[in-house]
């Protein structure tokens, strides 16, 4: 009964967490045009979205739920991503893994969803035995293609790369993150299309044109900083910014309106948002995320959505296991109290 109750309130608490994000960022949470018309899977933010994640090498599940705004191709998107970890060596070592899934909201044509591009990575962290009030963190990962058919496929028909520096620092009840990230192809993307319909806009490149069988895809720089203030030990909030170029570079197949030059004046070279949260500790074990994340890009003619939010919830597996065993053991415990009373 406590659990049910529990999971009741939860449900509320989610809703009006949301329902306080959309008033707060205002318009409407149905699809709409918000300037020219990108194809399908050119606004998707992330290779997966970073809420909820831990730095350091650790042994976790997180599922996330990504809710993207009045994209840029005239609909709202929703990124659903697995992701998974597992530390060796005391915490020095990771490998992980990540698999999305997304679902797109269109207005006047239809809904439509595609798989993702799956990764596996690994990460080192060389200061754990230091003791040390900062830590350094080295990750790289692989992407998959991820099919060829862009009808089921996003993300594009390549192997891509991700190499991850992440520098923090621990002080009072703070924790302040910065993180340098390239993203670059490792082969060329073999989807069938001829309007680059496989690829998110970020990966795109300006020299491209329709007749181009294996479109080029483009390096891309990103760059997150971010301040996570722990209230108490069961909550805590933080905030950041991420700059990523370049910002858009879409050309061909009326993706960027080519005719109209003083639109394309206005895209700036990088991509800057703002992002707000908090981190809330369900049960031992369970934690869930919410953010609420804002481009400061806000001409509706350029800006690729209006807002997003991420929630997502991740389960600590040694704590899971902890809570487990103690289960057992209390319930071991109790059928002995019973057998000793019935004799």
């Amino acid at each position: 009964m406590f659990l049910i109750f529990k999971k009741n309130h939860l449900l509320i608490f989610i809703k009006l967490i949301a329902f306080l994000f959309f008033i707060f960022l205002g318009g409407e949470i149905f699809a709409h045009h918000a300037g020219e018309g990108q194809n399908m899977t050119s606004s998707t933010r992330f290779i997966d979205p970073f809420t909820g994640k831990r730095e350091k090498p650790s042994d976790y599940l997180l599922i996330s739920q990504d809710f993207q705004k009045g994209t840029i191709d005239n609909s709202n998107l929703y990124t659903t991503t697995v992701f998974g970890e597992f530390n060796f060596a005391g915490g020095k070592y990771a490998a992980n893994f990540s698999a999305p899934w997304t679902y797109y909201e269109q207005k006047d044509r239809s809904d439509a969803s595609r798989y993702g591009k799956a990764f596996v990575g690994a990460k080192w962290n060389p200061l754990i035995d230091t003791g040390w009030p900062f830590f350094i963190i080295l990750e790289g990962r692989l992407g998959f293609p991820s099919g060829g058919d862009t009808d089921k496929f996003a993300g594009g028909d390549y192997y891509s790369g991700i190499a991850n520096l992440t520098l923090g620092a621990t002080w009072k009840q703070f924790l302040f993150v910065l993180r340098g990230s390239g993203i670059f192809p490792l082969s060329k993307d073999h989807a069938n299309l001829d309007t680059q319909s496989g690829l998110p806009y970020w990966a795109q490149s300006s020299t491209t044109q329709n007749t181009e069988t294996h479109p080029e895809i483009q390096k891309i720089t990103q760059w997150f900083a971010y301040i996570t203030y722990f209230w108490s030990k069961d909550f805590s909030v933080f905030g950041g910014l991420l700059y990523r170029t370049p910002y858009v570079n879409v050309i061909g197949g009326g993706s960027l309106l080519e005719e109209d030059s003083e639109t394309q004046k206005k895209f700036p070279k990088a991509f800057k948002e703002a992002s707000l949260g908090f981190n809330y500790t369900l049960t031992k074990g369970t934690y869930l995320t919410i953010a609420g994340r804002l481009p400061l890009i806000r001409d509706p003619e350029i800006r690729l959505y209006d807002y997003a939010i991420t929630t997502s919830i991740s389960f600590e597996l040694p704590e899971w296991r902890d809570s487990s065993k103690k289960s057992e053991k209390e319930v071991d415990e109790f059928e002995s109290e019973e057998d000793l009373e019935k004799k």
